[in-house]
């Protein structure tokens, strides 16, 4: 069965609360690009100890502006406005653009999204299915041990109503002008819809209202056989699992069942994001200064080849000697010799760097400085910078006599690597158990098992037959497709073969999905550097 936490219905009003009156349309491509149009109208609160009397303008902008820096996963921000009000409310209108629907995550007055969490992906047979359900937050606190008797039960469901009493005033204070309402259009034709509302052959929507939501608690807190199974649980209202949530759907929405539409193909983008996105993301930073935001971090174009625009020297260490049988000398890995720490600016912004080869090294003296061995030539472990159009990596040459003065020449290559768009990949793992085995990519469940040091988490570690460049992001959802909160824990692996690791909050269920992002043409280029006539601190030799 599929469980809500009862806490979820006081949450779920408390996030419609959020934004008094919040209006949301989605246009989707069949990429996972699209667009939303947001309109919410909200009161000019501020919780600034510091001021307490903030000008309703002064709320207004604040508002914007954590609106415009919090959410997540948005392209480009356009048609940006916010105005107060003959009521002393605050109406935002506002247009992003997002290039995976999965990844965005709109601030929403500090909800961070709607009280109707969206998912969109599609099932095995191609077709786009998008799932909504109650905005659920878990304090994944395990259940008490041991059933309780009747006597206990009953005394849980007063204490539980007694809260819900309490709370009940303020909530319905909130609610009862609260409304918000969602469509969605899809890219391709409904074939499918349960409790959403069908606007159109491609379009549906789902909407709420306090009144309604404030009848449907009303309804559950008096619910005698319900509040039975929630006490029944041995947990209080503020982190009980019980509440099945197709019978919430069902009160919410007027039909037992999930809330989901599938939409089948041919599949067809609504608009042309790059030409819309574009224009959006140049006056995106006069948006952003308006409402006193930062700018956006400066985009830097994807490589398709070319040469290293620059290399230098960041940084040069010598050392003299080194006796690792006896533990003697520097311990931070270097062997006797010179190891310069190099910069080099990438033509553009890249997947990964290879490890790379020193070809040449010399001294101003003409002595040969190159290092023995495979090994010792390799250029081990490059470091890209956060926007990927840089690296840093460490050279090792010989030492240089006592009459050097300097470095002729260092040169080598380095590879890196290119990437044209993602595909999604569903990794045919159906089942969450160690030893699952998938049907593509040559993935396998390692293990399931207790957290080694958070108490009441699982970790899990998922093998998969790929260079670990080639995969952007790994996604889990359960049986019903809803996506599953999971914390990347790393990686490790070598050539084609990669382990990540996973930390649940709590016990995965028994089946899902695992689908994974995966980058596709992959394309290596392999280009030279060099630096060259330097003294022995890695400055230009004079």
């Amino acid at each position: 069965m599929k469980t809500l936490r009862l806490a979820a219905i006081l949450g779920l009003g408390l996030t419609l609360a959020g934004c008094f009156d919040l209006d949301q349309e989605f246009t989707l491509n069949p990429d996972g690009s699209g667009k939303v149009v947001l309109r919410s109208i909200f009161p000019p609160v501020s919780f600034d100890l510091t001021d307490k009397t903030p000008a309703p303008e002064k709320a207004m902008m604040k508002a914007v502006r954590e609106e415009l820096e919090k959410s997540e996963g948005v392209d480009a921000w356009k048609d940006v406005s916010a105005v107060l009000r003959d009521d002393g409310k605050v109406e935002m209108r506002a247009t992003a653009y997002f290039r995976d629907f999965s990844q965005l995550k709109l601030h929403n007055q500090g909800q961070s999204g709607s009280p109707t969490s969206l998912s969109l992906l599609k099932n095995e047979a191609g077709d786009w299915v998008l799932s909504a359900s109650p905005d659920r937050k878990s304090a994944g606190k395990p259940p008490p041990a041991g059933k309780p008797s009747e006597d206990e039960i009953k005394e849980r469901i007063k204490a539980e109503r007694a809260k819900y009493q309490q709370a009940k005033p303020l909530m319905e204070t909130f609610l009862k002008d609260s409304r918000t309402r969602t469509r969605v259009n899809l890219p391709g034709t409904l074939s499918e819809t349960s409790n959403f509302k069908k606007l159109s052959a491609s379009s549906v929507e789902i909407a709420l209202e306090g009144k309604a939501l404030m009848k449907v608690m009303d309804d559950l807190i008096m619910d005698d056989a319900f509040m039975h199974q929630a006490a029944e649980s041995g947990r209080g209202i503020d982190d009980t699992d019980s509440l099945d949530s197709e019978l919430l759907a069902q009160k919410l929405f007027g039909t037992k069942g999930p809330i989901r539409a599938v939409a089948k193909g041919p599949f067809k983008a609504a608009f042309d994001y790059e030409k819309e996105a574009a224009p959006a993301r140049k006056e995106m930073p006069a948006i952003l200064a308006k409402f006193g935001a930062p700018p956006p971090p400066t985009a830097i174009d994807p490589a398709k080849g070319g040469g290293l625009k620059s290399v230098q020297v960041a940084g040069i260490q010598f050392v003299h000697f080194k006796d690792n049988e006896r533990e003697l000398g520097p311990m931070n890995g270097q062997e006797a010799g010179v190891t310069l720490t190099l910069v080099a600016e990438l033509p553009g912004a890249v997947l990964s760097v290879k490890e790379g080869k020193v070809s040449k090294a010399l001294s101003d003296t003409g002595e040969d400085l190159l290092p023995k061995g495979d090994f010792r030539r390799t250029i081990h472990f490059p470091r890209l910078s956060k926007d990927k159009a840089a690296v840093t990596f460490d050279v090792p040459v010989g030492l240089p006599s006592a009459k050097a003065r300097g470095f002729k020449e260092i040169s080598g290559l380095l590879t890196y690597v290119v990437a044209g768009k993602t595909k999604e990949v569903d990794l045919g793992i159906g089942l969450f158990q160690s030893g699952a085995k998938g049907k593509e990519l040559g993935s396998e469940i390692e293990k399931i098992e207790d957290h080694p040091f958070e108490k009441g988490k699982k970790s899990l570690s998922l093998k998969i037959a790929a260079a670990q460049d080639s995969i952007q992001s790994v996604t889990f959802y359960d049986e019903s497709g809803k996506k599953l909160a999971v914390e990347s824990s790393g990686w490790s692996g070598f050539n084609d073969q990669v382990t990540y690791s996973y930390t649940f909050k709590a016990a995965p269920p028994a089946k899902g999905r695992i689908v994974a992002q995966v980058y596709d043409d992959r394309k290596s280029f392999e280009v030279p550097f060099r630096v060259a006539d330097l003294d022995l601190l890695g400055r230009p030799l004079k």
